[in-house]
């Protein structure tokens, strides 16, 4: 019992850790430096890997977090 306890523990902290490290590239441009593309980690939170300012989503744009 405490082996399957341990196995299902084991997945779902991986599957945590997947989610926390899955970033794509969102397609927008940076407004701050202009230089690269914001991450997207999550719906709402963007981030700039060149500048390392961070961003909302706001309905249709987004602003400067």
């Amino acid at each position: 019992m405490k082996e399957v306890f341990m196995q299902l523990e084991e997945e779902k902290e991986f599957q945590q850790h997947l989610e926390e490290s899955s970033v794509f590239d969102s397609g927008i441009l940076c407004p701050n430096c202009m230089k690269t593309n914001l991450v997207e980690h999550s719906a709402v939170d963007l981030y700039c890997e060149g500048c390392a300012q961070e961003f909302i989503k706001v309905e249709k744009s987004i602003r400067f977090k």
